[in-house]
This record gives C-alpha cells, structure tokens and sequence, in this order.
C-alpha cells in the first residue's frame, strides 16, 4: 500500500485565521462585558486555544491517513498559533481604541500608548506561543502514531 503524504500547508492556515478571529471575538466581548473576572477571562481564552489547536491537529491525522508524528504535531499548533498570533497583534495595535486615542490625547500622549500597545501585544504573542508549543506537545504525544512502526508489519 503506498501512502500518501499529507502537505502541512493549509490547516495552519485555516486553522489559525479561525483561532485569531474567535480570539478577536472574544476580546471584543469581553471589553464590552467588564463584569467578568480575569480568571474567568484567562480560562476561556486558554480552551479556546486548546479546542482549536487539538482540532487543527486532529484534522491533520485525519487527512494524513491516521498517521501523525511528534514533529508534525509540533509544526502544526506552532504555526496555527503564528497565524492566530499575528492577526491578534494586529488587532491589538491597531484597532484597539485607536479613534478615542486619536481624538482626545496630545501627540506624545498617543506615541507613550502607542508603545505601552505595542509591548503588551508582543508579550501576548508570545505567551500564546508558548502556550501552543505546551497544547501541541500534549496534543502531539496523545494522537501520535507513527507510519514506521506499522510498515513493519
């Protein structure tokens, strides 16, 4: 039986716009709703990543013909959180409360937020980094099944 070997391509890619929108969404939400508490906050974005990490990795094995490695499963959620990633710092830089700024502060006042946003949107990048790299090993070691070990067969 010859196998056929899955490109790693574009579930990351799905996968991560799907993430940083359902980030953004959130974020969105919970700016508007202020009666939730932080843990409350923190906790759904850490399943959020989760769900949507593990599922991004699942449909690589699915598509792979039920085969997955460590390594893939690492380049996988690392690359689906890149992607959710970049989309989140964009929001956060740019988007967030940029009209209200722009209207009411001095022009140094706006450079000092400006740079605050930015150092709070980099730190954020990456500990949802981090935190894919800790989803995606868990996630990896869990669905790993290796094509070598059933060739020998």
């Amino acid at each position: 039986m010859k196998l056929i070997r899955t490109s790693i391509g574009k579930i990351p890619l799905g996968y991560g716009c799907i993430l940083g929108l359902v980030v953004l969404l959130s974020n969105i939400f919970f700016k508007i709703y202020k009666d939730f508490e932080l843990t409350f906050y923190l906790s759904s974005q850490i399943l959020i990543n989760i769900l949507i990490i593990s599922f991004g990795i699942y449909a690589f094995k699915k598509s792979n013909q039920g085969y997955l490695s460590l390594s893939q499963a690492l380049k996988i959620g690392f690359s689906i959180s890149i992607i959710a990633g970049i989309i989140i710092l964009l929001s956060d830089i740019f988007l967030a409360d940029f009209i209200s700024d722009a209207i009411n502060t001095t022009k140094k006042e706006k450079e000092a937020k400006w740079l605050s946003r930015l150092y709070y949107a980099i730190l954020v990048f990456i500990s949802n980094l981090l935190l894919a790299l800790l989803i995606s090993l868990l996630s990896g070691a869990i669905m790993q099944k290796n094509k070598e070990v059933y060739d020998e067969e």
